[in-house]
C-alpha cells in the first residue's frame, strides 16, 4: 500500500500526494511557488527544481518524515503523513 503525504508550502499551497510521487509533486509545487519558468518533466530548470525537492525531502526524512503520524517542517515546506482509510 502506498502511503500519502500532505505537503504544504508557507504560501498556503497544499497537495496530498502518494509517497512514490513526492519528489515530482513537490518540484511542481516549488515551480509554482518560485514562479519558475520550467516545464514539468523537461529541461535543466526542471532538474534544478527536482534537486531542490529531493534535498528538502532528504532533510525531512532525517527528521523522521515516514514515521507514523509524522509532521515535519523544512522551510518552506511542511510534510505530514496522512493516515490510510
Amino acid at each position: 500500500m502506498n502511503q500519502k503525504v500532505l505537503i504544504t508550502l508557507n504560501n498556503g499551497a497544499k497537495r496530498i500526494v502518494y509517497r512514490d510521487d513526492l519528489c515530482h509533486e513537490l518540484a511542481d509545487l516549488l515551480r509554482l511557488y518560485l514562479h519558475a519558468d520550467a516545464s514539468p518533466g523537461t529541461g535543466e530548470r526542471w532538474e534544478l527544481l527536482r534537486t531542490l525537492a529531493s534535498t528538502l525531502i532528504g532533510r525531512a526524512v532525517e527528521k523522521g518524515l515516514f514515521e507514523v503520524c509524522a509532521r515535519v517542517n523544512v522551510y518552506p515546506v511542511s510534510f505530514q503523513m496522512v493516515l490510510s482509510d
